[in-house]
């Protein structure tokens, strides 16, 4: 169809807005101005910024460019825009009817997507970066479907049981691991040391998630085994579950459940078996540091300046029961060393304490 000024006009199917050519010009023109503005932004920051912070950003602005502006032209002289629209409201009325986690599931493949071009165009020095911001992105939808779970599990008296005695478990585990390493070190009943026990037993945490990240690796390996036959069955199978348990599992009301379990355990299991094969590497060093610390914190928390004893200038002391006391000096270099737990009467005499 011609208009009064002879451009060929193209109507979107399904819209009222008439698309002609010199509306196409105009947005081709704007999409250069966009360009010519990002160089000179460029250029402007060459002047200003050291050469070496310019040299990394110029990366990131070229592969910015390379998927924007064939896009943008793309979007311009695609020779049926009512087909382009139809898709994109499709695509976002999908996107809208899915559930806040489902939306987070998706945003993930973006991110990732997204990432992983940022890396293999630009590479260092921001490969850090874009790692650690995509790795703090997974961290958030972990923690949201964490949640998520906790409220559906305390939602009725077996899940509120459940939460309990895996709390239990996990704090008894804890602490028996940070009296293990007092014990290690002190080689005398870690009870005595109660503000270091408590600070040894959070510093645990990361072994307890190293621990249950394995298992949940272990458990999404072999998962499939329990769930193919199942997923052959199809709907009878969903409809058997449903008669055995009465109907007492609610059923979903969201959309593409077989898709987002399968998500859910791709995402899961590399999640965990990153963090297990992560944490397995960085255990002994972690070790180390978490041994270092136990010494300070008896020596500086739970051992005082007495006069109980006759000890020498620098050193503490910490009861033990039955007239026993442990005792602690630096070295000059500065390493806390404890001696075997001795009592009072079987100390050699010191020099006497100026008032």
């Amino acid at each position: 169809m011609k208009n009064e000024k002879g451009y060929q006009e193209s109507f979107d199917p399904g819209s009222t807005v008439t698309i002609t050519k010199e509306m196409r010009r105009n947005e081709a023109v704007g999409a250069l101005r966009g360009m010519v503005l990002i160089v000179i932004l460029v250029a402007l920051a060459s002047i200003v910024m050291p050469s070496g912070v310019f040299a990394s950003i110029v990366p990131v602005v070229v592969s910015f460019v390379i998927v924007a502006f064939p896009i943008k032209l793309i979007l311009i002289y695609f020779p049926n825009r009512g087909l382009l629209i139809r898709c994109r409201e499709k695509i976002v009325g999908e996107y809208g009817g899915l559930a806040v986690h489902q939306k987070l599931y998706v945003n993930c493949c973006i991110v990732t997507l997204a990432g992983t071009y940022l890396i293999f165009m630009v590479g260092k020095p921001f490969e850090v970066v874009y790692i650690g911001l995509m790795i703090a992105f997974y961290v958030y939808v972990i923690i949201y479907d964490g949640m998520r779970w906790y409220r559906a599990i305390s939602d009725n008296l077996v899940g509120k049981a459940v939460i309990g005695v895996s709390f239990f478990a996990s704090s008894n585990f804890a602490y028996s691991l940070a009296g293990q390493q007092i014990a290690d070190i002190v080689h005398v009943t870690p009870t005595n040391f109660p503000r270091t026990i408590v600070f040894i037993a959070i510093a645990t945490i990361p072994f307890i998630m190293v621990i249950i990240a394995g298992v949940v690796a272990l458990f999404i390996a072999i998962m499939p085994v329990f769930f193919a036959f199942p997923l052959m069955l199809g709907g009878s199978s969903r409809r058997a579950l449903e008669w055995l348990l009465a109907g007492t599992i609610k059923k979903t009301t969201a959309n593409y459940v077989i898709a987002t379990f399968l998500f859910q355990v791709m995402f899961y299991g590399v999640m965990a078996w990153s963090a297990y094969t992560t944490g397995r590497e960085r255990v002994v060093w972690y070790g180390e540091k978490m041994s270092s610390a136990t010494s300070w914190l008896i020596y500086n928390f739970d051992m005082y300046n007495g006069r109980e004893c006759k000890i020498k200038m620098g050193a503490k002391i910490a009861p033990l029961g039955d007239a026993k006391f442990l005792v602690a000096h630096k070295s000059s270099e500065g390493e806390i060393i404890f001696d075997n737990p001795v009592k009072c009467d079987d100390l050699p005499a010191q020099p006497a304490i100026k008032e």
